[in-house]
C-alpha cells in the first residue's frame, strides 16, 4: 500500500527539483562549474529518492506496527521484520520514481501538463502489470506483488482450504465491512521467507533508475536559457553598450562613452 501511494504521490513532490533551479538562479553557478550532464542528473536522482526515503521510512513505516497493535493481531513487535518490506519492496521503486521524476523534466514536452498525465497513465499501467502478477509466484513486478501475495495465498490456504485466489478475489483496503457487521477472521503468515534471489531482483530495479537517470542527461540542455541570457550581456560589453535599470519597469540602452564623466576643458 506504501508503494501504490508513494509512486503517486510522490512523483509529484520531486518533479520540480530541475525547474527550481532555473527559478532560483543556481542553474546558472551549475553551468559554470565542470559538472556533467551525467552527474548532475544522477545527483539529482539521488536526492528525489532521499527525499521519498525519508517519507517511506518516517511515515509509512511505523504504521503497520500501529496497525498490529490496535487489531491486537498479534503484540509482539518485530521491527525487523516490518523493516524488510519497505527495504526490498518500497526503495527499489522509489528509486526508479525519481530517475523518471528527473527524465520528465529534461524532456521539454513531459515537463508540464503533459508530463504528469503520461506519468498516471504509465502509473495505471505498473499498477495494472502487479495485479496480474499478484498470483504469479516469485514474480518481479513493479510493485513486488508476486513475491508477496503468493505465500499469503498459500498461508490462507492452509487455514480455509476452500480459498481459491484469482485476479479480483482479493483486495486490499477499507471494503471488507458488508451488512455492517465485521466478518473478518483471521490465519497465520510469517512473513515473506527472504532469499538472495529475490533480493537481487528487487535490486535490479535500483540498476533501472540508475540507467533512467543517465539516460535523462541526453536532452538535458544543461541550462541553455541561463547561457544565453549571460552571452548577450557579454555582447553588449563587448559592442559598447551598457544596460541601466532605471525602475523595476523600465530598462534604458546607452552608449558606453556617454557613461563617463566629461572633463572641463583647461582655461589658456
Amino acid at each position: 500500500m506504501s508503494s501504490i501511494f508513494l509512486t503517486f504521490a510522490g512523483f509529484y513532490v520531486v518533479k520540480n527539483t530541475v525547474d527550481r533551479d532555473v527559478s532560483t538562479g543556481v542553474g546558472e553557478i551549475l553551468a559554470t562549474t565542470p559538472i556533467t550532464k551525467v552527474g548532475y542528473t544522477v545527483g539529482k536522482a539521488l536526492s528525489n529518492f532521499a527525499v521519498l526515503r525519508r517519507d517511506a521510512a518516517g511515515r509509512w513505516w511505523p504504521r503497520p506496527a500501529v496497525m498490529q497493535w490496535v487489531r491486537a493481531e498479534d503484540r509482539r513487535i518485530d521491527p525487523i521484520a516490518l523493516a524488510l518490506p519497505f527495504v526490498v519492496l518500497t526503495l527499489p521503486i522509489m528509486a526508479v520514481v525519481a530517475a523518471v521524476a528527473v527524465l520528465f523534466e529534461t524532456v521539454r514536452v513531459l515537463r508540464g501538463g503533459l508530463g504528469n498525465v503520461a506519468f498516471f497513465l504509465l502509473w495505471i499501467g505498473g499498477i495494472s502489470t502487479s495485479a496480474i502478477s499478484s498470483a504469479t509466484p516469485r514474480g518481479n513486478d513493479v510493485l513486488g506483488a508476486g513475491l508477496v501475495f503468493p505465500d499469503l495465498f498459500a498461508a490462507c490456504r492452509a487455514t480455509f482450504p476452500d480459498f481459491r485466489p484469482h485476479v479480483g478475489s482479493f483486495s486490499m483496503g477499507l471494503n471488507f465491512k458488508q451488512s455492517g457487521v465485521w466478518d473478518l477472521t483471521t490465519f497465520r503468515w510469517d512473513g515473506v521467507d527472504w532469499n538472495a534471489g529475490m533480493i537481487a531482483a528487487r535490486a535490479a530495479w535500483f540498476g533501472l533508475a540508475l540507467a533512467i537517470a543517465m539516460i535523462a542527461a541526453i536532452p538535458f540542455d544543461r541550462f541553455d536559457r541561463a547561457r544565453g541570457r549571460r552571452s548577450r550581456a557579454v555582447a553588449d560589453r563587448r559592442s559598447g553598450v551598457v544596460v541601466t535599470r532605471r525602475s523595476p519597469r523600465a530598462m534604458t540602452l546607452r552608449p558606453r562613452s556617454a557613461t563617463r564623466r566629461r572633463r572641463p576643458i583647461p582655461r589658456s
